[in-house]
Order: C-alpha cells, then sequence, then structure tokens
C-alpha cells in the first residue's frame, strides 16, 4: 500500500510539471522578435519611418545573416523576426501546435518586409523553404502579404550562381503569387549597399 501510495505521488507530480510547462512553452511576439534601435547619422538628420520588419531565416539570431540585415537597415527603424522561434510545420503535415498564422499574424502590419537567408547546401535554409512552402495554403487573391514591399538577400561562403539564380527565381515567384512588391534582391556587400539606398528612399 505504501509503495501504491508513493507511486501515485510521482505520477501526480510529473503530471503537473508537465502541464505546467505546456501551457509556459507558447511565445508572444514580444518573446519572439528583438526591436531595433534607430541608428541616427552624425548630423542628427531624421531616420525613415516606414514600419519595416527583418525576418531571419537563419537557425543565428546574431549570425551572419543579421549582421548583413544590419548592415542594410542601418539607420532605419526595424523589427527583427527570427523564423527558428515558431514552429511552422511542413506542408500537409497535422500539428496541433503549428504557429505558422502566428508567424502571419505578426508581420502583416508591417508596410516592407526583408527576408535573410543563410545559403545551406546550395540553397535557402530549410526553414524559409518551409514557410514558403505554407503559402500554398493562402487562398487565390486573399493574401495578408498581398501589396507589401519585398527585400531579400542571401549570404553565404561564396554561393555558386546556380544557387543564386535559383533562389532568387524561387523569391521572384513567391512575390508575383502573393502580390508583393519585389524592390531588390542581394548576395553581396555592394548589392546590399544598394538596396540600403532604395530603402532610405522609401
Amino acid at each position: 500500500m505504501k509503495k501504491l501510495r508513493i507511486g501515485l505521488i510521482s505520477f501526480l507530480s510529473v503530471f503537473l510539471v508537465a502541464c505546467s510547462s505546456s501551457q509556459t512553452s507558447g511565445t508572444t511576439m514580444a518573446e519572439r522578435s528583438s526591436s531595433v534601435n534607430v541608428n541616427q547619422s552624425e548630423e542628427g538628420a531624421s531616420m525613415v519611418n516606414s514600419k519595416i520588419i527583418f525576418v531571419n531565416a537563419s537557425r543565428n539570431k546574431d549570425g551572419n545573416t543579421v549582421q548583413m540585415a544590419e548592415k542594410m537597415l542601418e539607420g532605419i527603424k526595424y523589427e527583427q523576426v527570427n523564423l527558428v522561434d515558431y514552429n511552422i510545420a511542413f506542408l500537409g503535415q497535422e500539428d496541433m501546435n503549428d504557429e505558422f498564422q502566428d508567424f502571419l499574424t505578426d508581420i502583416e502590419g508591417a508596410e516592407t518586409i526583408v527576408i535573410g537567408t543563410p545559403v545551406y547546401w546550395h540553397s535557402m535554409s530549410g526553414s524559409l523553404k518551409t514557410m514558403i512552402d505554407r503559402l500554398y495554403e493562402l487562398q487565390d487573391n486573399d493574401f495578408s502579404l498581398k501589396g507589401k514591399n519585398l527585400y531579400f538577400f542571401m549570404q553565404g561562403s561564396a554561393p555558386t550562381d546556380l544557387a543564386i539564380e535559383s533562389t532568387e527565381y524561387i523569391i521572384e515567384r513567391v512575390a508575383a503569387q502573393t502580390g508583393m512588391n519585389l524592390i531588390g534582391v542581394a548576395d553581396n556587400d555592394e548589392e546590399i549597399n544598394e538596396l540600403h539606398e532604395q530603402l532610405l528612399a522609401e
């Protein structure tokens, strides 16, 4: 009887801990994103006030992809959203904890979206590809992304021309399908600087 009582107490303890963990596993927009302060120029000129969100498609929240974004968005107020913070299931996969709609809700208020990805195996990151695949679920002509400006960049150790061309083609098709305005793409520092100037001009 004593062993049964001890076993029951142990089971209840594990159950309560599991319930507590499940209730606190969700993350809010504030927890998932990083607010980036506006960098003012030495002259103190006012910066761009556009509502911009940077979607970081790297597994690292402060790696090379983020550093390239900081260069591209220097002097501009923006908010960083990390795809790795969202539980986005594969297309067709049933997952009760799927957060794809949460991701769309978190970015739908932006006027401009900047997507940055590292090059993995001569292509975009898996998290970005999964997110793009899920866009198939949205109804035609009913996209929450329609009309938004889109900037895209990829960074890696000397990506091949084929990797660049194939990835940029996918982004072009995504923009066309969702009704976004693809402003420009970049894969090197010179092109990043060009996109930076375009963002400042918005």
